[in-house]
């Protein structure tokens, strides 16, 4: 039996660069990934960081229109892709305060409004 989709919001699809690391390792070297979509409550990204799930990463992303976003995200599931050499992980967006879901705001109507070919659901 296949599995069910637990999605309850509609995927735009994405692919731009961002960096990420783990929240709490300041002195770490960001990681270079993409996102893959993006979705009201988080993201789909995918790249040679293998992350768990549980923990909170920090993604730093340049948008054109607004310059340099940063924001917190909890990774919700992992695993190993493109034979093991990269990984990807669904993250869900931490919106703890009114900063937060502004950035991630600005960040969503980007995806909405600048990839080509993607039309909203009526």
């Amino acid at each position: 039996m296949a599995a069910q989709d637990k999605r309850h919001c509609e995927r735009i699809p994405v692919l731009f660069a961002m960096k990420c690391r783990d929240k709490d390792s300041a002195f770490v070297p960001f990681q270079q990934a993409e996102i893959l979509d993006i979705h009201h409550h988080g993201c789909h990204i995918i790249g040679r960081t293998h992350f768990k799930v549980g923990e909170k990463i920090f993604m730093s992303m340049d948008i054109p229109s607004e310059g340099c976003l940063d924001l917190v995200g909890k990774v919700t599931w992992a695993r190993a892709a493109c034979q093991d050499t990269c990984f990807e992980a669904g993250v869900r967006f931490v919106k703890d305060d009114p900063s937060s879901t502004e950035t991630y705001s600005k960040l969503l109507r980007f995806c909405r409004f600048n990839i080509p070919d993607y039309k909203e659901n009526p």
